[in-house]
């Protein structure tokens, strides 16, 4: 992995939340598809599909943490369609594309040779992935960190207004 990654800087830069001692083998799962994996089987460091799932939870937690500390005061309602967009699959791609993630993402040889990774979901996945990592590596503080770092630029200076259903 490129040591000038922004994604490798990102997680070096905030190593003193990392207290797991297998902290570098939860990001390099996260960065890992299962296709590489099959591909590489002395590799066994596991890959990104559980640490998504959390990571999922763990995004959710910290994007809605933070949009009550920024907005504090409101009705939960208020939070909810800036809170969606934030943690949608088009917005995670983003991010990913934003910090260059596709460029160190471990993947199948037919993944790379259709492009399939470079696509929305992908993408995401992976973004969700990190913040299980982080998680498991540094606990809330240390997903919390990672989420901040990568949404800067991403947070609104005011939440969108609540759709009003049947207007």
């Amino acid at each position: 992995m490129d040591n000038d990654h922004p994604i490798r800087t990102i997680i070096r830069a905030l190593r003193d939340h990392w207290s797991a001692p297998d902290a570098g083998e939860r990001f390099t799962a996260a960065i890992t598809r299962k296709a590489w994996l099959l591909e590489n089987p002395s590799k066994d460091f596991g890959d990104h599909e559980d640490l998504e799932w959390l990571g999922d939870r763990v995004l959710a937690l910290v994007v809605g943490n933070e949009l009550m500390r920024r907005f504090p005061g409101l009705a939960p309602g208020e939070y909810d369609p800036t809170f969606d967009e934030l943690v949608d699959k088009p917005h995670l791609a983003t991010v990913a594309r934003r910090h260059r993630l596709i460029e160190i993402i471990n993947m199948g040889r037919g993944e790379a040779l259709q492009r399939q990774v470079e696509e929305d979901k992908p993408l995401s996945d992976h973004v969700e992935a990190l913040c299980g990592a982080a998680f498991l590596a540094g606990g809330y503080a240390g997903a919390e960190a990672l989420v901040l770092r990568l949404f800067e630029g991403s947070w609104p200076d005011e939440l969108r207004a609540p759709h009003l259903a049947g207007r």
